[in-house]
């Protein structure tokens, strides 16, 4: 009820390439400042998802990079915008964008196989908009920050508030975490028609941080001159690994592209602090999910294209530990779906000045959807007019246990209608 209903804002991209005889290197930078019309602090944010630079091909079949860079490790993750092997940039939860491992990346390319091989002793956990912890309480400018309960009962109390503090490590302990990553690829996927395969491995932290809490009952003594109990709750974030396992096939047609992606993750999470009341925990998850996209260029565009997805995984998200606990989580699920479907399609129109481009998922097993719709109108080279709208709905009813658990429900008050207009120089 306290966010802002309106919400503009500025952004810059910035992208470059470029080449020489021996090095090569490429960036991606993104920018925004949104205007706060409620008179507070105007939020804004810096992201870089690529910057880095390698050698050329021209030297040698191997090529040698280093800084961050997006590589396709799993395409289930990319697809789903998981987060789980690469992290991501969550300002827009309905939009998560794919960022790049940070360290040194290796290549090789020959006829009909490549090999890529990662390797950091550097940890770069994907971000989101800002939290801030003053006065007991938390707030953020992202639209999609979900508060936490500023009051609790405890047993045999009346709605005590909570005071919340942060408890967070040093950078050092953030940051300096060793990561690899492997893979092999059969074939020639993405550059020619025909079948290829995947095999990926990975032993890395995990891209999102879990917390622990501990909390107690702050009991004062009448007459002291104190506002009355209150419930102190901190919060501990802390790194966890996992090992990530990856297999995929695929083939690709003139008029066809098709894919099946399996990801297998096992986490290996340190041990609990016994005083903690209140652990977010994870589990072993397999997920599986299979994608069929058609080109439509026989009947409209070249670059129209209507694609359907499906997505089924077992495992991942588990209920917290610790005194506290309860049937589900305190904490947000790592993983937002669990059997879901995604239709997806791309459309110019007009030759290239009119785009229209949508998709729709469903999750059977949470009874939840999304919407999401854009259109752009291209009316001279450097100018586009767009507009979109994003729909969130979900069957679980505001008086059940369930709610706010899983994604759809949680979020389903984002619903929004975007409009903008964009210049390219």
């Amino acid at each position: 009820a306290q966010r802002q209903s309106f919400l503009p804002h500025l952004a810059i991209d910035l992208k470059g390439f470029g080449q020489g005889s021996v090095i090569e290197g490429g960036a991606k930078v993104q920018s925004q400042v949104f205007g706060s019309l409620t008179g507070g602090e105007v939020p804004y944010y810096i992201e870089v998802p690529e910057v880095y630079i390698s050698t050329t091909r021209k030297l040698s079949r191997v090529q040698a990079a280093i800084g961050r860079k997006q590589h396709a490790w799993n395409k289930l993750d990319d697809y789903w915008k998981l987060g789980i092997w690469q992290p991501r940039f969550r300002w827009d939860y309905l939009e998560p964008q794919t960022v790049g491992l940070t360290g040194l990346f290796l290549q090789g390319s020959f006829p009909w196989f490549a090999i890529s091989l990662f390797a950091s002793p550097l940890f770069v956990p994907e971000r989101g908009a800002p939290i801030v912890f003053a006065n007991g309480t938390m707030s953020s400018n992202g639209p999609f920050f979900y508060s936490p309960s500023p009051t609790v009962r405890p047993v045999g109390e009346q709605d005590t508030p909570v005071v919340y503090q942060l408890q967070a490590p040093s950078v050092r302990e953030i940051l300096l975490q060793p990561s690899i990553s492997a893979q092999v690829k059969i074939g020639k996927e993405g550059h020619s028609l025909g079948p290829w395969g995947s095999l990926a491995y990975a032993y890395k932290p995990m891209n999102q941080l879990l917390l622990g809490s501990f909390a107690y009952l702050d009991v004062q003594v009448p007459g002291d001159g104190s506002s009355g109990n209150t419930v102190q709750a901190a919060l501990f974030p802390r790194v966890a690994y996992h090992h990530l396992t990856s297999l995929e096939a695929g083939l690709e047609s003139e008029w066809t592209t098709f894919w099946v992606s399996f990801l297998d993750e096992r986490p290996v999470v340190p041990a609990n602090d016994p005083s903690w009341t209140v652990v977010q925990q994870v589990a072993t998850a397999s997920s599986v999910s299979a994608s069929l996209e058609w080109k439509l260029g026989k009947w409209f565009n070249d670059q129209a294209r209507v694609g359907i997805s499906y997505l089924r995984r077992w495992g991942g998200n588990a209920p917290d530990s610790g005194d506290f606990k309860t049937t589900s989580s305190f904490f947000e699920y790592r993983y937002p779906f669990q059997h879901a479907i995604s239709v997806g399609l791309r459309s110019p129109m007009l030759g290239d000045r009119l785009g229209l481009s949508s998709r729709f998922i469903y999750d059977l097993d949470l009874g939840g959807a999304s919407v999401s719709a854009d259109l752009d109108f291209t009316p001279r080279a450097a100018w586009r007019l767009a507009l979109g709208v994003d729909l969130i709905g979900s069957s679980i009813s505001e008086s059940s246990p369930s709610f706010g658990d899983d994604f759809f429900s949680r979020y389903r008050g984002n619903n929004r209608v975007r409009a903008g207009v964009s210049y390219v120089f």
